[in-house]
């Protein structure tokens, strides 16, 4: 019972398997018996985070810098909350402060690159975003080595722009394919094959070849150099400016599905606005942040809006709720899959007048398809959205 490391110790272990009320109680035992154990600081400040308490974790990383300033993950730690509350400037002198002491510190620079890109520094933050594959937190991993031949933006044969995110950010980065397409003479790209139907009819061109993210790479054409696409898109997006000369619509939905489904929710709305809308994230880091009650986005809306459902999962209950407590009815296309079915969801998409959703895929796809969507965004959202103003780069 008087052992500081073994408080500590149980502590982080709890908060590993998310009982962080738990953890924190045993880590606060360490701290009881050494204020200054550093280590017992940072876990500490982590399940302060954790639970929604970042201005809570700043005062444990604080003392903890001030104890050891010679090591770098304080310093990470405190540019991680501070990005977190928006604190841009603190975020980023921290996040500097340990790549200092460390220049390899994936965590670090990664964290750094989400910082300089939501504050639209594309060219820095791009450099230090290449790091997300060697961090704990980024599930893809790298299809080839970036030591193969690894695209630099020159002018190049065939490229191979490979798929390492979900299918929200393939949609998103598919506004790069034409400035790709002026860096190479022929363009090989990868996605997950539900994507492949809408990317292939709507980029119909002979330079540009579409397969399954999940095949084997003896399989793809030989190429001159690579890029995972985040990189790639990087690369013809060094600034503000080169945003503005993507299209507003680059996707197009299936017309024969459009047609039918549109058709459909003509009839059932009565000439009211359509508008579709999504509520919840499967995301799995920061899904709960995104995620709102179905019926506070409801309230937002106008009230003489014929709702659809865009949300993908089984959402059943959640709309029998909604009509039982509210009186208010979202319509269901029961012919679409909205998980499975993405051609499908991209015709029900694009035959709504209006889009509302949390972050996630289904903003992305509106997006590509050019229907007016409007985003619900938590108060620390991600890069892609900036850091000010009412309209994303994308």
């Amino acid at each position: 019972p008087k052992s500081t490391f073994l408080w500590n110790m149980l502590g982080l272990a709890k908060l590993e398997l998310k009982d962080t009320k738990g953890g924190i109680a045993d880590i606060k035992k360490a701290l009881a018996l050494n204020p200054f154990y550093y280590g017992a600081l940072l876990n500490y400040s982590r399940g302060l985070k954790d639970i929604g308490e970042p201005k809570s974790a700043i005062k444990p990383l604080l003392k903890a810098k001030n104890l050891k300033p010679d090591r770098e993950d304080a310093y990470n730690n405190l540019g991680g909350v501070y990005e977190q509350l928006n604190e841009d400037k603190e975020a980023e002198f921290n996040l500097k402060k340990a790549i200092e002491i460390r220049p390899d510190y994936a965590n670090a620079r990664h964290t750094l690159g989400i910082v300089q890109l939501k504050n639209y520094r594309f060219a820095e933050g791009w450099e230090y975003i290449e790091s997300r594959f060697e961090t704990e937190h980024f599930d893809s991993k790298r299809t080839i080595s970036s030591e193969q031949s690894q695209w630099n933006g020159e002018k190049v044969g065939t490229l191979f722009a490979w798929a390492e995110q979900g299918v929200g950010d393939e949609a998103m980065f598919a506004s790069a394919y034409s400035d790709l397409l002026k860096r190479c003479d022929k363009l090989l790209v990868s996605a997950t094959d539900r994507m492949i139907p809408a990317l292939s009819r709507s980029f119909r061109s002979e330079n540009i070849e579409f397969f399954d993210r999940k095949e084997a790479l003896t399989n793809i054409p030989s190429f001159d150099a690579h890029a995972p696409m985040m990189t790639a898109v990087g690369k013809v997006r060094p600034d503000l400016s080169s945003f503005r000369e993507a299209g507003c619509a680059f996707l197009c939905a299936d017309p024969t599905r459009f047609n039918k489904i549109r058709e459909e929710l003509r009839k059932a709305s009565g000439g009211s606005p359509i508008y579709g809308i999504s509520w919840f994230s499967l995301a799995k880091w920061f899904g709960s942040q995104r995620t709102v009650k179905l019926h506070k986005l409801v309230k937002c809306l106008p009230e003489n809006a014929y709702l659809v459902s865009l949300q993908y999962g089984n959402f059943s209950e959640d709309l029998e709720k909604l009509k039982r407590d509210h009186g208010v009815e979202v319509h269901s296309v029961k012919s679409v899959n909205n998980f499975v079915d993405l051609e499908g969801l991209f015709a029900l998409i694009s035959a709504c007048d209006r889009v509302v959703s949390i972050d996630n895929s289904t903003v992305h796809f509106a997006g590509a398809l050019g229907v007016p969507c409007d985003v619900v965004l938590p108060f620390n959202a991600s890069w892609r959205w900036g850091s000010n103003g009412s309209k994303t780069s994308y």
